[in-house]
């Protein structure tokens, strides 16, 4: 099951954290706000690394994207 830690205990307990990341993966969040998972490291794990952050990207820039679609069909 995930875990739910803070920034200020990722810091505090970084040496822990790295020893039991394998068992599961961990949500660090600050003032109750999500910032960041921590997950288990596999050997040849690029490609799904470089998916997840091709659509972390294609989401934080989701309006920008829309209206350049639309423009572009407008056209």
């Amino acid at each position: 099951m995930s875990q739910i830690i803070t920034t200020s205990e990722l810091q505090r307990n970084i040496g822990r954290i790295s020893r039991e990341i394998g068992k599961d993966h961990m949500t660090v969040v600050n003032r109750g706000e999500p910032k960041m998972i921590l997950l288990p490291y596999f050997p040849h794990n690029d490609d799904f690394i470089q998916d997840y952050m091709e659509q972390y990207e294609i989401r934080m820039n989701r309006d920008k994207l829309s209206e350049e679609i639309a423009m572009s069909h407008d056209s």
